[in-house]
């Protein structure tokens, strides 16, 4: 009762449903993790979720091997894009600069709050930094300019208000 009360007022200001879309948006914009998507097949470092860890904590499972990941070179991490409103850009999608083919989309979606799509992607180094522009090739062989940004791509005034 108390949904059908709740859809029913957001029926009347012409809102709608919503469902896991929707959430996903809202965690790509502040840069939360997915982790259904980001997690799969990545270690900690190459996902970029190494800031979840506590490395001042005495002791926990897996210490040893988080530290080891620590020190190895990383070859290829994840880094947001923005595209143009208008592109169809999918999951596995390539991501080009020139002819060489550097990294493929995670997720992207369409991002209300910023007007354009918001992707993760997962590159190859030297590709992981704010401000390069490249390209995706879509899997229908078109080309759609990109940027890659840094992170939280969109702040939540519940970040800028003060709290008691």
């Amino acid at each position: 009762s108390l949904w059908n009360e709740l859809y029913e007022k957001v029926k009347a200001v012409k809102g709608g449903l919503c469902g896991n879309d929707a959430l996903e948006i809202a965690m790509l914009e502040v840069r939360q993790p997915l982790q259904t998507r980001e997690t799969r097949d990545l270690d900690v470092r190459s996902a970029g979720l190494e800031w979840l860890i506590d490395f001042g904590k005495e002791a926990y499972i897996g210490k040893e091997s988080i530290e080891a990941l620590m020190r190895e070179k990383v070859g290829q991490q994840i880094v947001g894009f923005t595209a143009p409103k208008s592109a169809t850009i999918m999951h596995n999608d390539r991501i080009m600069v020139e002819d060489q083919e550097i990294g493929k989309v995670v997720i992207a979606r369409y991002s209300p709050r910023l007007q354009s799509m918001l992707g993760l992607a997962l590159n190859k180094e030297p590709f992981t930094v704010p401000g390069l522009q490249w390209v995706v090739k879509n899997q229908w062989g078109e080309v759609v300019p990109a940027l890659s940004i840094s992170s939280p791509y969109v702040i939540p005034g519940s970040w800028i208000i003060k709290m008691l």
